[in-house]
């Protein structure tokens, strides 16, 4: 079985290995017994990482790694979904982690080509209006979850209502939801550019957001769009998104509440936006994937 004091990523690899297995020189079992992983721990297992300092490429996009951080391209941030067991989206860019605790947390980047989402400054946010459509999805969805043997996900409450910086061009929020009283935080950074928005998915333990979130948050100072293709570029002719930030935010809602990753089989955060996963984890997990750490 699992040791369920693992952090969230060493759950998510202990579990998927077993599925998605490079080398054979690394088992499942090796994965469950190890409380941290190294950079090279990845790259054995032919997930490799880049150190910084380097430039990231993210197709359209770029982000300046520093020292003490480490990069992983398209390809390889493929690989690392897949062992964590996550379906792909085809929107993959990159991957950023901590060098010295890779393991710990990672924030997970992928371009939504949806268009150019005009007049973002002028949108009023109504966070009480987004709120309640949230929680009005909550009850359909805990009976789809009900009938796949799934424990309910009830949302709580804003952590960090929805607010948009028109000098970056962000949009970010942070929703709070629990699942049979373990917490589970949904935060979310959006980088609007000319054809479309960068996602950036955050997946770490709550205990550890603040902390995972003020990294993130500075590294992405050095994040941006390569000539032609950020927002401010916009030309008469481009393509315009259907929808605004406000959909941005609660265009999510349903993708929550009908597939929660925190609850499924295959726990699928990028696909459904959940990026900060809770404890919950460690309890579905042991009776989902416990037979797995078994040889």
């Amino acid at each position: 079985m699992f040791n369920s004091s693992l952090p969230v990523c060493r759950v998510f690899l202990a579990a998927a290995l077993s599925l998605f297995l490079f080398t054979p020189s690394v088992s499942s079992q090796e994965v469950a017994e190890a409380d941290v992983w190294s950079l090279q721990d990845y790259r054995d297992i032919g997930i490799n990482f880049q150190s910084g300092p380097m430039n990231g490429d993210l197709g359209n996009a770029e982000i300046k790694v520093k020292s003490g951080w480490a990069f992983l391209g398209t390809g390889d941030t493929k690989k690392l979904m897949e062992l964590y067991g996550n379906q792909l989206t085809g929107m993959e860019r990159g991957t950023l982690v901590r060098a010295d605790e890779p393991d710990s947390w990672f924030a997970v980047f992928e371009f939504d080509p949806i268009g150019y989402i005009a007049d973002a400054e002028s949108e009023d946010l109504d966070a009480k209006a987004m709120l309640k459509a949230f929680k009005k999805s909550d009850g359909p969805a805990n009976e789809w979850r009900q009938q796949n043997g799934q424990a309910p996900l009830n949302t709580v409450g804003w952590k960090t209502e929805p607010f948009y910086d028109p000098q970056t061009n962000n949009l970010e929020w942070c929703l709070e939801l629990e699942s049979e009283g373990y917490p589970v935080l949904n935060h979310n950074i959006r980088i609007l550019g000319r054809r479309g928005v960068m996602q950036v998915t955050l997946v770490c333990d709550p205990a550890d957001l603040d902390a995972a979130l003020m990294h993130v948050q500075s590294a992405l100072t050095a994040f941006s769009f390569k000539s032609g293709e950020s927002y401010a570029e916009y030309r008469s002719g481009d393509k315009i998104a259907k929808y605004g930030l406000a959909a941005l935010v609660t265009g999510g809602a349903v993708a929550v509440a009908a597939k929660s990753g925190v609850l499924s089989k295959l726990i699928k955060p990028i696909i459904i936006g959940v990026v900060v996963l809770g404890g919950v984890f460690a309890k579905f997990f042991k009776g989902l994937f416990g037979g797995f750490a078994k040889e």
